[in-house]
């Protein structure tokens, strides 16, 4: 795998991922085409950390996405020293 292969798969889940959660609605289908969707997957968040998918889906993305984060317009902006996301419009986060 070449540089740039890797940097354009990268970029793909990336954008899977940002497509999973911005926009009116979550799409979980997306979700689980990124996340290991099974109890031994384990994903650690600001709020807390979630032992397998159904806690993932529960507390991050129903849990924190859904309830909290209700405007969620995230986009991927390439810059010459980093990859950062940043809310569309907004500042860096």
């Amino acid at each position: 795998m070449t540089t740039d292969d890797v940097k354009q798969a990268l970029q793909h889940g990336i954008d899977a991922y940002l497509r999973s959660i911005s926009g009116e609605t979550l799409d979980l289908t997306i979700a689980e085409s990124i996340w290991l969707a099974a109890p031994e997957a384990s994903f650690i968040h600001p709020r807390g950390h979630e032992h397998g998918w159904d806690q993932i889906v529960a507390n991050f993305y129903r849990g924190t996405m859904a309830d909290l984060l209700s405007n969620r317009h995230l986009e991927s902006r390439q810059r010459a020293d980093d990859k950062c996301l940043r809310r569309r419009g907004g500042r860096r986060i």
